[in-house]
């Protein structure tokens, strides 16, 4: 299945069962959790309102419609390439960059360069929301 790497808010979950009643207790989890279960992920989530995520679907057409998803890769994409590697322009990047300042105007975006790594910009953001982040290996999905 396909591989990508999201900047997403949280979402809190309530648990329900075939009746729809709740059962459990809510929780905070990457907002793409609601489209359904054909999402496997892992992510950086702390008690910032975002995340990000690193998500294997089947299709990613629920997640590409949702506004508040901003992709940081393409499908697949080689974390040690770079947007320009991928025949980005520069203003495909600042539009993403764009999406993501505005969960959060204090995120530091200085990695969002046609010739940064991918990996640079994931750990970047990654980073901010859970200091010591500065890896993208060891995740479960990937």
């Amino acid at each position: 299945m396909p591989v990508r790497w999201l900047f997403q808010p949280v979402a809190t979950i309530q648990p329900v069962d075939e009746e729809g009643l709740p059962t459990g207790e809510t929780y905070r989890a990457p907002k793409h959790v609601i489209y359904g279960k054909q999402f496997s992920h892992s992510s950086v989530i702390e008690a910032k309102n975002y995340c990000v995520s690193i998500v294997s679907a089947p299709d990613f057409a629920l997640l590409d419609a949702d506004p508040e998803i901003v992709s940081l890769t393409d499908n697949d994409t080689d974390l040690n390439s770079t947007p320009q590697d991928v025949g980005w322009s520069n203003q495909k990047l600042k539009d993403k960059e764009d999406k993501c300042k505005a969960k959060d105007a204090q995120l530091k975006t200085t990695k969002f360069k046609l010739n940064s790594k991918f990996f640079e910009m994931i750990v970047e953001l990654g980073g901010q929301i859970r200091p010591g982040f500065a890896d993208t290996k060891g995740t479960w999905v990937g």
